[in-house]
């Protein structure tokens, strides 16, 4: 046997044994996927206490991974730790506040100032001629305000210097009046809900536009639209960038397209819905349950519209977190974990008070915010 063919033979040996090694770590990492998929928790255990964040009447929500508070005295972040990352403050009588990536918009309803914050603090005041009625933001930094004057109702669009890159106006007598909007996370695509009443009955026109070169060549940015007769569309959002989500009395449409928004899935309601949450990947539809199976039950689909997972949750919860593996519905007092195999996880009373719960990682680690500390926890 020649030395090529030794050397040969010694490098296919070696290739096989890599094989196998990268075989038995794929099989060792499903095995304990599958195996975290399945455990199911009876209590959690704390394993750090933290100082309060915010005061007494503050809000909290989560904030690309990090915790968002905010108050009528003003707005900031702060990470798993309780470390501080910024704050804002100001005076205000009714406060909006939304966020989108390492952006947030914050707003007084009916006042004429707009505060843009990135994830150094703020990065724009911007003042507006009319009272606002509602902001939002893109994960890019484009603040979208909406402003009211008598019948008439502009959308405004302010890039990250402040200054309007584009700017809708609708009347009740034309269009309708924009019942509810979103921004694709490139800031390209926007989608407005037009409500309008004629004739004793409603109808619903979905609008969709595009501000890069395609939408150019179109009259107003608009690409296309869909008309939804008799038909209250209040819910439309980007949970990606190239998908909408919109959620109707009757119907849940989803839309798609790099470009051009086109309808892909059309969905009949099985009946009223509650409530809408959703994530990139997984829309959740909330329905009154029957009387035997709980309070709600919870409807979990894929962005293609294809039916996951359904449970029934019988309390009343605040909140709901719908994740890639599981979604987490809670209140003061309880918390429900549910798998989109399944499998319950976790359904049982918390020590009560909580206002937020941020999830740490995928399966059992979670910060609990209370009004007076927070808690970090792990399921057991």
């Amino acid at each position: 046997m020649g030395y090529k063919d030794i050397e040969f033979k010694y490098k296919l040996k070696k290739t096989y044994r890599t094989v196998l090694i990268i075989i038995l770590l794929i099989l060792i990492a499903l095995l304990c996927k599958l195996q975290m998929d399945n455990v199911v928790y009876s209590r959690y255990e704390i394993q750090n206490r933290l100082e309060r964040v915010g005061s007494e009447d503050s809000k909290y929500r989560n904030y690309n991974g990090n915790l968002l508070c905010y108050s009528m005295d003003g707005v900031s972040a702060y990470d798993k730790n309780g470390n501080q990352l910024w704050n804002q403050t100001f005076q205000m009588q009714n406060e909006m506040v939304s966020n989108a990536g390492d952006y947030v918009i914050a707003a007084d309803y009916q006042g004429t100032c707009v505060y843009l914050i990135g994830k150094s603090g703020l990065i724009k005041t911007i003042e507006t001629n009319l009272p606002v009625l509602s902001v939002d933001v893109s994960a890019q930094g484009i603040a979208i305000v909406q402003l009211r004057e008598g019948d008439t109702v502009y959308m405004e669009l302010y890039d990250k210097e402040g200054q309007s890159v584009s700017t809708f106006r609708t009347t009740m007598r034309n269009f309708g009046f924009p019942l509810a909007y979103g921004i694709s996370q490139d800031s390209v695509k926007m989608g407005v809900s037009y409500l309008k009443a004629a004739a004793g009955k409603v109808k619903t026109s979905l609008a969709f536009y595009n501000f890069g070169g395609v939408g150019q060549n179109e009259t107003d940015n608009l690409v296309s639209a869909y008309e939804c007769e008799d038909e209250v569309v209040p819910t439309l959002a980007f949970p990606s960038q190239d998908t909408i989500l919109t959620v109707g009395s009757k119907k849940v449409r989803i839309f798609t397209g790099k470009q051009k928004p086109e309808l892909q899935k059309e969905m009949e309601t099985e009946q009223e819905i509650h409530a809408v949450f959703y994530s990139q990947n997984y829309f959740v539809l909330v329905y009154d349950a029957a009387e035997s199976s709980g309070k709600y039950e919870f409807c979990v689909y894929d962005m293609n519209g294809n039916e996951k997972m359904k449970t029934a949750v019988d309390f009343e919860y605040t909140d709901v977190i719908v994740e890639d593996n599981r979604l987490i519905a809670y209140n003061q007092n309880r918390m429900l974990i549910a798998g989109y195999n399944g499998v319950v996880k976790y359904n049982d009373e918390l020590s009560g008070g909580v206002q937020e719960i941020l999830p740490l990682d995928k399966y059992s680690r979670f910060l609990f915010v209370y009004p007076d500390k927070m808690e970090k926890v792990r399921l057991r």
